[in-house]
């Protein structure tokens, strides 16, 4: 429902209106109080369903990448396919070259649980763990 909805734009309207009008420190003060309560963040965004072409050469696969406070998850679908970006501080997460093997473990067992099977490179990348 809130994908079809006007908040994201008005959401946008009102940070773009009001952020744009306070204090520098109070700005990253507030940015500071939201992010420190997350410990991820994860989007995903809709991309085409059939491939495209940009310049006359068909794209054979898409991704993107937020820059943000946290680690964040960001997904996008093209052409039948999802690509998956974790960015996140090794420092502050020293194991975190375990999440993608965790991360398709827990795919394998929710298709498992929804009787879906996975694709053998998924189950692959999930007994790595």
């Amino acid at each position: 429902k809130i994908k079809n909805s006007p908040f994201a734009h008005v959401q946008r309207a009102l940070v773009n209106s009001i952020l744009s009008r306070i204090p520098l420190t109070l700005s990253r003060e507030l940015t500071y109080n939201i992010y420190s309560r997350t410990s991820m963040s994860c989007t995903n965004v809709p991309g085409p369903e059939e491939k495209v072409t940009i310049a006359g050469c068909e794209v054979t696969s898409c991704m993107f990448f937020v820059n943000s406070l946290t680690s964040t998850l960001s997904m996008l679908s093209y052409d039948g396919n999802i690509n998956i970006t974790y960015a996140a501080d090794e420092n502050a997460t020293p194991q975190i070259h375990l999440l993608p093997s965790f991360y398709m473990k827990a795919l394998v067992a929710l298709g498992n649980e929804l009787q879906i099977n996975a694709p053998a490179s998924i189950i692959e990348a999930a007994e790595m763990a």
